[in-house]
C-alpha cells in the first residue's frame, strides 16, 4: 500500500485564510502529514504534499490568537478543495491551578490532558463534498502545570452557536491520583479552572535475577483488583522502581524481562506506610512446536500469542498472570515462545491469506513438540 501510494504524483492545495471578517490573516501554519506553508500578506498559501496512505487528508490551520481549525477532505475531491477560503474564529482560552486537595498548595510538574470533539473544526470550511464520510474530529492537548501550579491552553476554537464541546481534562501526576474533570454539554473550556489533586499511595522497590542480581530495564506492573493493570513503568539502571500514584488497596506487583518469566508479589498499598519490595523473577518455561495451515503444511509468519492462563480442562485462571509474549512462526512453520511461569495456556494466532481465520489450542508449558492449526467455529 505504501508503495502504490508513492507512486500518486504530490498533490498541491491552494487557499485563502481569512478572520470572521473576510480580512486575510497573515502568517498561518498550514500542515499536513510531512509538509508545511505559511500564509503570505494576502492571506494566500501553497502546501505541496505526497498522497496519503489513506483516501482523505487532514489539513490543519494555526495562527497566534485564532481558534485551530481543520479541513479534511476525500482526495477525490481535493479540486473542489482548492481556490477556497478557510476562516478562522478568534481563539478560546482555558486555564487554571493544580493544587493539593489537603493543603492547597500548588502542584507543578502536573500534566493536563484535554479531548476535544468538536464539529466547529470543520464548519465553514467547505460544502459536504469536502468532507470525509464519517468524520469525528478529535484533538488531544497537553499542557503542564508550572511552579505555581498554573496551566494553560491556547488557541481552542470557540464553541459557536450550534457546535459542542465535547471535552474531558484529565491531570496525572507521578505522586498524584489521576482524576478526570467532565464537562456536561452546556460547558465549555474556560478560564479559571481549579484542580485538586489527591497524593497516592507508593510502592517501591527491586527487580533481580534468580541470584539475586539487578535487571535494569524489566518491565514492571502494579495490577490492582479486576480492573487490572493501575500502572506500568520500567526498572531504572540500577534496578529499581517507584510508583507513587496508587489508590490505596491490596495490589500485586508484577516484573518481567526478555530473559525471565513474570512474577507477582502481593503488597499493600497505603498513603501513610510507603513499602519496599524485592522481586525476584524466574527463568521460566517455554512453549515450542509447529503452526499447521488449512492444506495441511506448515505456515510462515503467523502471529503467536495472547497467551491466557487456564487449567488444564480450558478454564481461565484468575490467580495467575498473563505473559506479554508473542512471535511469529519461521519459514517450516516453527515457533518459540520464552519465558513463560510454568503451567498451562491457551495460546492464540492468526493464519492470514485468501480466508484468514484464528487458531487456538490449550497447552502446557515446557512442551517443545507443540501442533497448532485447529480452527475455529
Amino acid at each position: 500500500d505504501e508503495i502504490k501510494a508513492r507512486e500518486r504524483p504530490p498533490l498541491t492545495l491552494r487557499g485563502k485564510v481569512v478572520d470572521e471578517g473576510q480580512k486575510p490573516i497573515a502568517g498561518v501554519l498550514v500542515s499536513t502529514t510531512g509538509a508545511l506553508a505559511k500564509s503570505g500578506a494576502d492571506g494566500q498559501f501553497l502546501l505541496r504534499f505526497e498522497a496519503p496512505l489513506e483516501d482523505y487528508a487532514q489539513v490543519w490551520f494555526e495562527a497566534k490568537g485564532y481558534g485551530l481549525g481543520l479541513s479534511r477532505f476525500d482526495l477525490a475531491s481535493i479540486e473542489l478543495a482548492n481556490n477556497r477560503t478557510y476562516p478562522l474564529r478568534p481563539e478560546a482560552v482555558c486555564d487554571g491551578h493544580v493544587i493539593d486537595a489537603e493543603t492547597g498548595k500548588p502542584v507543578a510538574g502536573a500534566e493536563v490532558l484535554m479531548w476535544l470533539n468538536d464539529p466547529i473544526f470543520r464548519e465553514g470550511f467547505g460544502d459536504d463534498a469536502l468532507r470525509a464520510a464519517n468524520d469525528v474530529t478529535t484533538l488531544r492537548l497537553l499542557a503542564r502545570s508550572g511552579h505555581d501550579g498554573q496551566y494553560r491552553f491556547q488557541g481552542l476554537p470557540p464553541r459557536g452557536e450550534t457546535a459542542r464541546y465535547g471535552t474531558s481534562i484529565t491531570a496525572r501526576h507521578p505522586d498524584y491520583l489521576t482524576i478526570i474533570d467532565q464537562f456536561g454539554d452546556d460547558q465549555e473550556p474556560r478560564p479559571g479552572i481549579t484542580i485538586p489533586m489527591t497524593r497516592g499511595a507508593e510502592i517501591a522497590g527491586l527487580v533481580t535475577d534468580p541470584q539475586g542480581k539487578p535487571l535494569p530495564g524489566a518491565t514492571v506492573r502494579v495490577i490492582q483488583g479486576a480492573r487490572g493493570a493501575r500502572a506500568s513503568s520500567q526498572a531504572d539502571l540500577r534496578g529499581e522502581f517507584r510508583f507513587g500514584n496508587l489508590a490505596e488497596g491490596e495490589v500485586r506487583v508484577a516484573a518481567e524481562s526478555a530473559d525471565h518469566a513474570i512474577t507477582a508479589v502481593p503488597a499493600f498499598a497505603s498513603r501513610a506506610d510507603p513499602v519496599f519490595l524485592r522481586v525476584q523473577v524466574e527463568p521460566g518455561e517455554t512453549l515450542e512446536g509447529k503452526v499447521i495451515g488449512p492444506d495441511g503444511l506448515p505456515a510462515a509468519n503467523v502471529r503467536l500469542g495472547s497467551l491466557t492462563p487456564v487449567n488444564e480442562q480450558g478454564a481461565p485462571d484468575q490467580d495467575r498472570l498473563a505473559p506479554s509474549r508473542s512471535t511469529l512462526s519461521g519459514a517450516d512453520g516453527t515457533f518459540r515462545l520464552a519465558p513463560v511461569p510454568p503451567g498451562w495456556y491457551r495460546l492464540r494466532g492468526t493464519i492470514t491469506g485468501p480466508e484468514s481465520y484464528v487458531i487456538q489450542d490449550v497447552v502446557r508449558s515446557g512442551r517443545k513438540d507443540l501442533v497448532i492449526g485447529r480452527k475455529l467455529d
